[in-house]
C-alpha cells in the first residue's frame, strides 16, 4: 500500500491530479475538512465509487483508517492507483494547510 505526504498531497491537489476520500464519520466532516475531499465513511467505500483511471488519496484523522480503506479498496481492484495521507488530517493541519470547517 502507497503512502502520500500532506506536501505530496497538497502539489498533486493544486494540479487537479486526484480524487480526495474522507473516509471519517459524518460528524468529524462537518468538524473540519480538506477542502476538495468527498466524505464516503470507511464502513461505507468501495472500489466501485471510485474511478479507476485517476490517481486516489483516502484520508482520516491520524492515518489508520485511510489506511484500513486502501487495503480493502485494493483487495478488490489491486489495479487503483490509490495512496492513504500519512498522519491524516492532522498532517495536513500541521503543515500548515488549510481545512474547511462547519462554518465555512
Amino acid at each position: 500500500m502507497k503512502t502520500i505526504t500532506a506536501w505530496e498531497l497538497k502539489k498533486i491537489m493544486d494540479k487537479d491530479d486526484v480524487v480526495l476520500i474522507d473516509v471519517r464519520e459524518p460528524a468529524e466532516y462537518r468538524s473540519e475538512r480538506i477542502e476538495g475531499g468527498r466524505l464516503i465513511p470507511l464502513g461505507e467505500i468501495s472500489a466501485e465509487q471510485l474511478p479507476s483511471s485517476k490517481k486516489i488519496a483516502v484520508y482520516c484523522r491520524s492515518g489508520k483508517r485511510s489506511a484500513d480503506a486502501c487495503e480493502k479498496l485494493l483487495i478488490h481492484n489491486p489495479s487503483l492507483d490509490v495512496a492513504s495521507l500519512e498522519g491524516g488530517i492532522l498532517s495536513w493541519i500541521q503543515a500548515g494547510f488549510k481545512v474547511k470547517n462547519q462554518d465555512q
